[in-house]
C-alpha cells in the first residue's frame, strides 16, 4: 500500500514541475510602439543599423553620442530595427542603452514611401 502512495506523490510531484511557471529573473518590461509612435512627442529615434552602425533622430552617430543624448533627465528613446537587423542586434542595443535610464521603446520603421508617379507594389 506504501509503495502505490509514494508513485502517486512522485507523478503528482512531476506533474506540478512540469506545469509550473518560474519568473524570468532577466526580464524587464518594455513599451512596443507602432509606427510614428511617441515621434511628436520628443523621443530619440535611434534606428539600428544592419552593419551595426546607429542614426539618432536621422543622423549618422555613434553609441557614446546615443548615450549621452539618452542621460538627460527624462529622456525617452524609441529604438528601430533598420532593414536586415537582427532581433538578437535589436536586445544588444536595449542591453547597452538600459544603463541610461532612459525610457525605451521597441518600435517599427514606418514604410518606405511609394515611388513617385503613385506606382504601386
Amino acid at each position: 500500500m506504501l509503495t502505490s502512495l509514494v508513485d502517486v506523490l512522485f507523478v503528482l510531484l512531476f506533474f506540478f514541475m512540469l506545469v509550473t511557471t518560474f519568473a524570468d529573473w532577466r526580464s524587464w518590461s518594455m513599451n512596443l510602439g507602432g509606427v510614428g509612435d511617441d515621434a511628436d512627442s520628443g523621443a530619440a529615434i535611434v534606428e539600428v543599423q544592419a552593419d551595426g552602425g546607429l542614426r539618432l533622430d536621422g543622423r549618422a552617430s555613434d553609441a557614446a553620442q546615443v548615450e549621452q543624448r539618452l542621460r538627460q533627465p527624462g529622456a525617452r528613446a524609441v529604438l528601430v530595427a533598420g532593414s536586415g537587423v537582427s532581433l538578437q542586434a535589436l536586445i544588444d542595443m536595449l542591453d547597452r542603452f538600459k544603463p541610461t535610464g532612459a525610457a525605451l521603446t521597441l518600435g517599427r520603421a514606418a514604410d518606405e514611401p511609394a515611388a513617385a508617379g503613385g506606382a504601386s507594389r
